[in-house]
C-alpha cells in the first residue's frame, strides 16, 4: 500500500484509539460493530484500525462465520448499505443505536456488550462512535 492508504488506515486508528481512551471500553466488549461500507474494502481498514485484528488480517478475522450475524463478532447487522442505501452511515448509527437500545427485532445481538460504529471513509468526515447497553 501506498503512503495514501497508509494515512487513511493511521486517521481510523487515531479515531478508535480516541473512542476507546474516552469510552474505557475495546473490542472485547463489543458485541455488534457496524462498519462504513461505502466500498467493501472500508470494512477491512475498519476492522484493523479499531483493534479488532492486527493490520493486514481483516481477511483471515472475516473467516469461518465470525462476523455473521450468530458470530463471535457480527458485523453490520443491518445488512449494510447494499441493505439501505447509500446514505453515508446513517443507517450504520440507527443500527448502533438500536443494537444498544435492544430493538433489533429478528437481528438484535443479545450478549449485554456495546454496540459500535466507524463511520465514513477512514479520513474523510469520518468518526467512531460507541453506545453501551442501557434499560429503556
Amino acid at each position: 500500500l501506498g503512503p495514501a492508504f497508509d494515512e487513511l488506515w493511521d486517521c481510523g486508528k487515531v479515531l478508535s484509539d480516541a473512542a476507546w481512551a474516552s469510552s474505557g471500553l475495546g473490542p472485547k466488549d463489543v458485541g455488534s460493530i457496524q462498519l462504513y461500507d461505502g466500498y467493501s474494502f472500508f470494512v477491512y481498514w475498519w476492522l484493523e484500525a479499531l483493534g479488532f485484528c492486527k493490520k493486514g488480517e481483516a481477511w483471515q478475522f472475516i473467516q469461518d462465520g465470525r462476523i455473521e450475524l450468530a458470530g463471535e463478532a457480527p458485523v453490520n447487522t443491518f445488512g449494510g448499505q447494499l441493505a439501505e442505501g447509500r446514505m453515508h452511515g446513517i443507517g450504520h448509527l440507527a443500527e448502533m443505536a438500536r443494537q444498544a437500545m435492544g430493538t433489533a427485532g429478528k437481528r438484535q445481538i443479545t450478549n449485554g456488550k456495546a454496540a459500535i460504529a466507524g463511520i465514513g471513509p477512514l479520513g474523510l468526515g469520518s468518526g467512531v462512535f460507541v453506545l453501551t447497553p442501557q434499560p429503556l
